[in-house]
């Protein structure tokens, strides 16, 4: 566990075959994200890429934003709601550009 005195927040890391899962949480104990990177070599420097689902949680528990990635890149649905638990966006990416904005709820 780690602990990060300056946001007040927790965090878990796991590291397994050359991945990395890592959970942080809020002050009051929620999970705030929670994602999957592993590290790469390239031009002689260590680089992070993130794959597989990410989840972003709001500090009152609800879901906030979740998608995939896929070798550093956004990939499929990322769908985003509100604090309350309404949807509002879902967009469709391939290889981190965006393709298509399916519902667009902002205010």
């Amino acid at each position: 566990m780690i602990v990060n005195p300056l946001l007040s927040k927790r965090s878990d890391v796991i590291q397994v075959t050359g991945e990395m899962h890592e959970s942080h949480f809020y002050a009051n104990g929620n999970k705030n994200s929670e994602k999957t990177k592993y590290f790469r070599i390239r031009n002689g420097k260590q680089v992070e890429v993130a794959i597989g689902t990410w989840t972003f949680w709001y500090e009152n528990g609800q879901i906030k934003r979740q998608g995939n990635f896929r070798n550093g890149k956004k990939e499929g649905v990322w769908t985003s709601w509100d604090e309350n638990g309404k949807v509002v966006s879902v967009r469709h990416y391939i290889k981190g550009e965006l393709y298509v904005r399916k519902i667009d709820y902002s205010v």
